[in-house]
């Protein structure tokens, strides 16, 4: 939901979410047309309390560990890239 509210802030911004079957496992994809981040703060993405300085955006920085946590609770993996 973060993401979706962050993205509509951008004027022209995109958020498509894709499900699909993969080896025998479910691939949930999200992706946006918002700026990205730079690597550093990619690499401390999942990390309680990160977030970053000077992004302009609010939050408390937990998005992305509870995130984590949810995945390690069904065994799935989180990844964050371009």
């Amino acid at each position: 939901m973060n993401q979706l509210i962050i993205t509509r802030r951008l004027a022209a911004a995109l958020v498509r979410i894709a499900v699909a079957g993969q080896q025998g496992h479910v691939q949930l994809k999200v992706e946006d047309s918002g700026p990205g981040m730079i690597e550093q703060a990619m690499r401390r993405v999942g990390e309680r309390f990160f977030r970053v300085i000077g992004s302009g955006q609010g939050g408390s920085g937990l998005g992305w560990s509870i995130v984590g946590r949810i995945a390690d609770a069904h065994r799935a993996e989180d990844r964050v890239g371009r």
